[in-house]
C-alpha cells in the first residue's frame, strides 16, 4: 500500500503544494511592499503549560498544537471530536456500539476499545491536569474551556500518567474575582439547541468563585422508523463550580466540581458493503448515506452516561526559586447502553451494558531554578487508583436473529428486530487498576554559545498493577466464576532534548523519548489471560520560527516511532487441552512509523489571516499470529497517510452595526484502516470537508459585548464515513447550519 500512490492522493498532495506555494507567493509580494504601506498586526502568542511551567507554545521543544479561547470559539468547539480534523496528527473515531466513547489516536497510537477499563489509553486526556482514565464519556459536552493543548509523541516525564501516543489537555477558565456574566445560545439543523451560562462573582474573603450551566439537545440526523429515539440524538445537562482561594501572595488553591448527565442513542450503523453471512440475501446493502433506519428500532435504545469529578490544586511558592504543586483528583462515571446494530454486519448485533467507575489520583510536583536561571528542575510523584464494574450481554445467536429477519422479508411478514429476550445472561466484570510513579526533569542552559543552547534530561519510573475477575454465562443460566487475578508491570523511561536558538525567533530541537503501556487482561473472552506491556521509542527533529515581524509562523517536525510488543487480539482455537478456545490478546506485533508535520500561520495584511497544517505518516505494522503461524504487514489503525487543513479568515472594516469577519476552512483526510479491522484492504475512504463561519462582533449595546455568528459545516454535503469495518458503516453529519449568540457583561 505504501509503495503505491493513488490518483486521489496525488491530487490531494497537489492541492496542498499549490496552496503552500500561493502562501509563499503572497509572502514575497508583501515583503517587497514599501515599509510605509505595511501594518503591524501580529500572530497571537499562546501561553501553555506543556512543560509544567508557563511559556509560549513557540518556545516548547516538542510538537504541540495550542488553541486559545478565540480559536476555540471560532472552531465552534463543544466536545473532543470537534478538533479531530483541525489537528493533523490527531485522529478520533466513535466506538461502533457506544458513540459517547471515543477512540483517540495520535501518530497512529491509541486505544482500539475505549469503552473497556482493563487496559490503558494510548492518548492521555487531562481535565485541569487530572488524568481521565478511559475513553467512556469523551464525546460528552465540555464548556468553560480557556485552552486546549495537544502534545504529540510519548508523554510522561512531566505528566501524571505515562502515555505512549500523546496527550490532550483541557484547561478551564479560572474565576476572575469580579462580577461578570456570559450567555451563549446556539440553534441549528437537526434540532440542535445549546445554552451555556457562566456567572463570575465578586471576591469575598480572598475567595473568587464562578458557576457554569450547560443545556444541549439534538434530534440526530437519522430518522428512526420505529418507536425508539433517533440514532445520534442526545439531551445533555451539566454544570461546573470553580473556586479560587488566595490567602497569601505565596499560596493559591483552586477547586472545581463538574457534572455532566447525558441521555442519548448511539450512532446509526448501516450495512454499507457485503461481508459475512452472504446467504442472507434479503438483508439490504446501502452504498450511500441513509437518513432513515432501514427497519424500525423499537426497543428502548440508550447511550446514557453521567460523569462527575472533583479537582483540587494547590500552588505554594516556597521561595522565590521554588514552588510545590499538589494536584488531587477524584472522578466518577456511570453508563447504560442498549444498542441495535440494525444488521449492519449482515448479521444482528444487540448489546446491553452498564458500567460504574471511580478513580482517585494524587500528584506532587516540586519545581525550581537556580539563582542565575541556568538550571530549572521538576521532581514529581504520582499515584492513581481506579475501580470499575461492568455488566455485558449480547445476543445468544446473532446469525439466528438475522436469519429470522431475512426470512420475514422474503415472506412479506412483519420484521421483528432483536429484543431483550434474545440476550445471553449478563456477564459481570470487576476491574481494579493501580499505578504509581516518580519522575524528574532537569533543564540546563550552559553558559556557552551566548546561552542559546538548552538541554533537557528526564526520566520516569512507573509501576502498574491490574486485576480482573468476572462471572460469565457458559450454557444458558449456568455461570463460570473466574477468580480475581492480577498482573504487574513496570518500566523506566528516559527522555532527552537538545534545543538551539539561532535567533530570538527561530530555534531547532531534537527530542528522544520512551514510554510504555502497561499489561493487562481482556474482558469479553472465555479465558482470563494476561498480556504484557507495549513499548515506544520516539525520535523527533523540529523547527519553530517566527518571521516578518511575527506575521509569519512556520513550525515543522519530522519523527520516527519504534512501537514494539503491540497488544493484538486473536482467536485461539484451543489446541492446548488446558486452554479452551477463546479470543485472547497477545504481544504479537511491532510497527515503525515515519512522519512529518507542518503548521503555517501568515498575516499578509491586517485584515487577512491564513493558516495551513498538515501531516504525512508512513506506517507499517508486522503482525505474527502465534496460533496460525501467519505473519502479515498492515498499516496502523486510524493512521491516514495524509491529513491537512487550510483556512482563511478575513475581517472587514468596522460598520455602524459592528465588525464582520468570515472564516472558510478546508479539511482533507486520507483513507485509513479503521481500528479493529483485520483486512488491510478494507479501508475507510478518504474525504474532504468545507466549512464557513460569518461573525458580527462588537455589536453596539448599552453594556457588555454582543456577538452573533452563522456557521455552516460540511457545506459540500460530503458523504463521509466516521466508522468503517466488517461491512458496517457510520456516516458523518450531512450539511448543517447553526446560528449562535454570545453576550458578555
Amino acid at each position: 500500500m505504501n509503495n503505491l500512490i493513488k490518483a486521489p492522493r496525488i491530487a490531494s498532495v497537489a492541492k496542498w503544494l499549490v496552496t503552500a506555494s500561493a502562501i509563499m507567493t503572497v509572502q514575497t509580494a508583501w515583503a517587497q511592499q514599501p515599509a510605509a504601506e505595511k501594518t503591524m498586526r501580529t500572530i497571537e502568542e499562546v501561553s501553555v503549560t506543556a512543560q509544567r511551567r508557563i511559556e509560549r507554545s513557540q518556545d516548547v521543544p516538542m510538537s504541540i498544537v495550542a488553541l486559545n479561547e478565540d480559536a476555540i470559539e471560532k472552531l465552534g468547539f463543544t466536545e473532543l471530536g470537534d478538533i479531530a480534523d483541525k489537528i493533523p496528527t490527531l485522529s478520533i473515531q466513535p466506538d461502533f456500539e457506544t458513540s459517547s466513547a471515543l477512540k483517540v489516536y495520535i501518530r497512529g497510537i491509541g486505544q482500539e476499545k475505549p469503552a473497556n477499563f482493563e487496559r490503558d489509553s494510548g492518548v492521555g486526556v487531562y481535565l485541569d491536569d487530572v488524568y481521565v482514565g478511559h475513553g467512556n464519556g469523551l464525546a460528552g459536552e465540555l464548556n468553560d474551556i480557556e485552552r486546549i493543548e495537544v502534545l504529540a509523541g510519548p508523554q510522561g516525564i512531566l505528566y501524571g500518567r505515562n502515555t505512549v501516543g500523546g496527550a490532550v489537555k483541557f484547561v478551564s477558565k479560572k474565576p476572575t474575582g469580579e462580577f461578570g456574566f456570559t450567555q451563549k445560545l446556539e440553534a441549528g439543523s437537526f434540532g440542535l439547541g445549546r445554552s451555556v451560562t457562566t456567572v463570575n462573582f465578586d471576591e469575598v474573603a480572598n475567595i473568587s468563585s464562578k458557576i457554569t450551566f450547560l443545556k444541549s439537545v439534538s434530534d440526530g440526523w437519522v430518522e428512526n422508523t420505529g418507536s425508539a429515539d433517533n440514532p445520534g440524538s442526545k439531551d445533555a445537562t451539566g454544570y461546573r463550580i470553580a473556586l479560587q482561594w488566595a490567602p497569601t501572595d505565596s499560596l493559591v488553591v483552586d477547586y472545581s466540581y463538574d457534572d455532566t448527565d447525558q441521555e442519548g442513542v448511539s450512532n446509526y450503523q448501516q450495512h454499507g458493503y457485503p461481508m459475512f453471512a452472504q446467504n442472507l440475501t434479503a438483508l439490504p446493502t446501502f452504498s450511500d448515506r441513509q437518513d432513515k433506519t432501514w427497519r424500525p428500532l423499537n426497543e428502548d435504545l440508550k447511550d446514557d452516561f453521567e460523569s462527575s469529578g472533583h479537582a483540587l490544586t494547590a500552588l505554594w511558592d516556597i521561595s522565590e526559586n521554588m514552588t510545590l504543586k499538589s494536584i488531587t483528583g477524584y472522578r466518577e462515571f456511570e453508563s447504560e447502553l442498549l444498542h441495535d446494530g440494525a444488521e449492519s454486519y449482515n448479521v444482528s448485533t444487540f448489546i446491553s451494558r452498564s458500567a460504574e467507575q471511580d478513580q482517585f489520583s494524587q500528584e506532587f510536583l516540586l519545581s525550581g531554578f537556580t539563582d542565575d536561571g541556568g538550571i530549572k528542575y521538576h521532581l514529581g510523584v504520582y499515584y492513581f487508583d481506579e475501580s470499575a464494574e461492568q455488566l455485558d450481554a449480547e445476543l445468544v445467536s446473532n446469525y439466528g436473529v438475522a436469519l429470522n429477519i431475512n426470512n420475514a422479508i422474503l415472506a412479506g411478514a412483519p420484521i421483528v428486530g432483536p429484543t431483550l429476550s434474545d440476550l445471553n445472561p449478563y456477564s459481570t466484570f470487576k476491574i481494579a487498576n493501580e499505578s504509581s510513579a516518580i519522575y524528574s526533569q532537569i533543564t540546563w542552559v550552559p553558559n556557552i554559545l551566548e546561552q542559546r543552547l538548552t538541554i533537557d534530561v528526564g526520566a520516569r519510573y512507573t509501576e502498574d498493577k491490574r486485576s480482573l475477575a468476572w462471572n460469565k454465562p457458559i450454557l444458558g443460566p449456568t455461570f463460570k466464576a473466574i477468580d480475581d487475578n492480577s498482573v504487574t508491570s513496570h518500566s523506566f523511561d528516559p527522555a532527552f532534548t537538545v534545543d538551539y536558538a539561532f535567533t530570538d525567533d527561530i530555534h531547532a530541537y531534537f527530542r528522544y523519548a520512551q514510554a510504555y503501556r502497561s499489561g493487562g487482561f481482556d474482558s469479553g473472552t472465555d479465558r482470563l489471560q494476561a498480556f504484557e506491556p507495549e513499548d515506544v521509542e520516539s525520535y523527533e527533529i523540529g523547527l519553530k520560527s517566527k518571521m516578518l515581524d511575527n506575521r509569519l509562523q512556520v513550525n515543522m517536525a519530522i519523527f520516527e516511532l519504534d512501537y514494539t510488543d503491540i497488544q493484538v487480539q486473536f482467536f485461539d482455537p484451543g489446541l492446548d487441552p488446558s486452554a479452551p478456545p477463546a479470543k485472547v490478546t497477545v504481544n504479537a506485533a511491532e510497527a515503525n512509523t515515519k512522519g512529518a508535520e507542518i503548521d503555517i500561520k501568515y498575516i499578509p495584511f491586517d485584515a487577512l489571516v491564513l493558516s495551513a497544517g498538515g501531516a504525512y505518516l508512513d506506517s507499517e505494522t508486522t503482525v505474527a499470529n502465534p496460533f496460525t503461524g501467519v505473519t502479515a504487514d498492515r498499516p496502523l489503525f486510524n493512521t491516514p497517510e495524509l491529513k491537512y487543513n487550510l483556512s482563511a479568515e478575513y475581517t472587514f472594516d468596522p460598520l455602524s452595526i459592528g465588525t464582520v469577519s468570515a472564516i472558510v476552512s478546508y479539511d482533507f483526510r486520507d483513507e485509513e484502516l479503521a481500528a479493529g479491522a483485520s483486512d488491510e484492504t478494507d479501508l475507510k475512504p478518504s474525504y474532504d470537508l468545507v466549512g464557513a463561519r460569518i461573525t458580527l462582533s462588537e455589536i453596539p449595546v448599552a453594556k457588555g459585548d454582543l456577538t452573533v455568528a452563522l456557521v455552516g459545516n460540511n457545506l459540500l454535503d460530503e458523504e463521509y464515513e466516521v466508522y468503517h469495518n466488517f461491512g458496517s458503516v457510520v456516516y458523518g453529519e450531512p450539511r448543517n447550519y447553526s446560528v449562535s449568540l454570545s453576550y458578555r457583561y
